[in-house]
């Protein structure tokens, strides 16, 4: 479990480097590689936050209060991120900025709205995990509009798009596969079954930016 743990990570981490690579000299994959950036150091912390947090959905020690806010907000944050490219993607580049600050707004009062109710059951458990599953599907609501508003402007799409839909594809496949922690809660479920279509998402990410990086290497070259 830990091997593909770390597996996947480090996958994520090479998606990311390669997402810098390419945005270096693509322009218009600067949203995908800023995206992949903070989910690496998103899901990198948020393990650290996790791993001084006990396996229980009771109510814990006040002293650890604050790992429950953060960890609260970097799952809010992996929501909001994807979603965010999405929008961020489909929109001119000079309206990127608001976007970013639209979703830094959402995500902040959405991390309070968690954090002010702990410890009430209606953010501990069950609860917990629907907030989280409806968040989920509330970003990916975002991304599909998005998509189709974007989709009837008839615009040929960026390599950021690409690492947009790829996301979504991802989160649509952790919802629906077999033994998906949203079916048999966050603490009990198989997230070995997650981590291995994340390695094979990012992997397939990293490959095609290594791709795009050194096809733009050569046409700047020639």
């Amino acid at each position: 479990m830990q091997a593909i743990q770390a597996a996947a990570h480090a996958t994520e981490i090479l998606a990311a480097a390669s997402a810098g690579a390419a945005a270096s000299r693509r322009a218009e994959h600067v949203p995908a590689a800023a995206a992949l950036v903070a989910l690496t150091a998103i899901h990198g912390a948020d393990a650290a936050i996790v791993a001084h947090l006990p396996t229980t959905t009771d109510p814990l020690s006040p002293t650890l209060y604050p790992f429950v806010y953060a960890d609260g907000a970097a799952v809010l944050a992996s929501i909001a991120i994807p979603a965010g490219l999405t929008v961020a993607a489909s929109v001119a580049p000079a309206r990127r900025a608001r976007v970013v600050v639209l979703v830094a707004t959402v995500w902040a009062l959405a991390s309070l709205a968690l954090a002010i109710p702990y410890p009430s059951p209606s953010v501990r458990g069950t609860a917990l995990q629907e907030l989280y599953l409806r968040g989920d599907l509330a970003g990916l609501f975002v991304s599909m509009v998005t998509l189709i508003l974007w989709a009837r402007q008839r615009t040929s799409p960026t390599t950021s798009h690409v690492i947009a839909i790829g996301l979504m594809a991802l989160d649509i496949g952790i919802l629906i596969v077999p033994y998906s922690p949203w079916r048999t809660g966050l603490l009990a479920g198989r997230w070995d079954v997650v981590q291995v279509g994340c390695i094979l998402f990012f992997a397939a990410f990293t490959a095609w930016q290594v791709w795009l990086w050194r096809s733009a290497s050569r046409s700047t070259s020639s």
